[in-house]
């Protein structure tokens, strides 16, 4: 009787190519659906109903944590991916204006952060205003906000070796810039406006040891200040050493600036407790090839080269008198006493 032997069974490759082909299906399922998922987001972030809700969250958040009112009029994302902000206003416990933007245009280039570079898109601020008080005891109005963002220090590990990042900034551009302040502890208040500040493309490099800037430009600053007996000296303050000064110049970056370039310029100061007051008016300030280094040179001083510098339209007024009216407010009219005029 013939026995029939038992031929082993061979591998089923049709069974595995099933399984890939199943494997890989899947895999393309899961890939369409993460794209879809990060669709939906950019689209949903785009709609007014969602820009909202973020704004309202956003806002409710910073007042609970701070106890001043804050407020964002609009919030959203550009076409070409820019964050835009329209009306951020921030007050503080008194309720007095701390600070409100008008508008806020900027975007970051993402890419770039894996190669560890800090590339931002564009930066158009336009009307800022701000407003700082300090009282005879030294306390700010803006104290609460360092006290509500600033948690319980926590223990971080020893320098990071990782290299810092390099900074890529485009045109940076500020218009209708309205600042003061008002400190009673050291008896200054001051004034500042300025109608547009315009950066050339600047790169930062890692750990800003240099700055290399093609242009600055300034037009319309204008800047008044009020000295007076202040409510509250610390006697007990002394001025830093010149050996501090000397070694705090250190810090600084090495500066390459193009050009500078100052127009409209007005500044007025009056000193109540000397009975003066001074006068500047600059039609066009204008320097070129700036170039500032750290290093000490064989005078001990940082070294300082300028190529041209020119000065168009300067007036200075000086005056000292013997009394001033406490209802001063500007410096347009005479006062009787010493004058002094300079034209240029």
């Amino acid at each position: 009787m013939n026995q029939e032997k038992e031929v082993p069974s061979k591998p089923n490759k049709k069974g595995k190519s099933s399984l890939l082909r199943k494997l890989l299906k899947w895999s393309g399922y899961l890939f369409i659906g993460f794209v879809l998922l990060i669709a939906s987001l950019i689209l949903a972030l785009r709609t007014p109903a969602v820009q909202q809700w973020i704004t309202n969250k956003a806002t409710q958040y910073v007042s609970e944590l701070t106890g001043a009112e804050c407020s964002i009029d609009r919030l959203y994302l550009t076409f070409s991916g820019n964050l835009w902000l329209e009306g951020v206003f921030l007050s503080d416990l008194n309720g007095d204006t701390l600070f409100y933007c008008s508008s806020l245009e900027t975007g970051l280039r993402i890419r770039p952060l894996f190669d560890r570079e800090i590339r931002v898109r564009k930066f158009d601020w336009r009307g800022l205003e701000a407003n700082v008080v300090t009282d005879s005891l030294g306390v700010n109005n803006f104290d609460f906000l360092i006290e509500a963002f600033s948690g319980e220090e926590s223990e971080s590990p020893e320098d990071d070796p990782s290299q810092p990042f390099d900074v890529f900034l485009p045109e940076v551009s500020f218009s209708d810039i309205k600042f003061s302040v008002s400190d009673r502890q050291s008896g200054m208040d001051m004034d500042l406006s300025l109608k547009r500040l315009l950066l050339s493309p600047l790169q930062l490099s890692t750990l800003f040891k240099s700055i290399d800037q093609e242009s600055i430009s300034i037009s319309g600053l204008k800047v008044n200040m009020l000295l007076y007996d202040a409510a509250g000296q610390l006697e007990d303050s002394v001025p830093p050493t010149n050996e501090t000064e000397v070694e705090g110049l250190t810090v600084f970056p090495n500066l390459s600036l193009g050009q500078f370039s100052l127009d409209d310029l007005s500044f007025n100061l009056i000193d109540r407790r000397l009975d003066s007051e001074l006068a500047v008016k600059v039609d066009r300030h204008l320097i070129s090839k700036l170039l500032f280094s750290p290093e000490e040179s064989s005078s001990g001083l940082p070294k300082i080269a300028i190529g041209e510098v020119l000065t168009e339209g300067l007036i200075v007024h000086f005056a000292e008198a013997s009394t001033l009216a406490d209802d001063l407010v500007s410096m347009a009219g005479h006062r009787a006493g010493n004058r002094k005029d300079f034209f240029y």
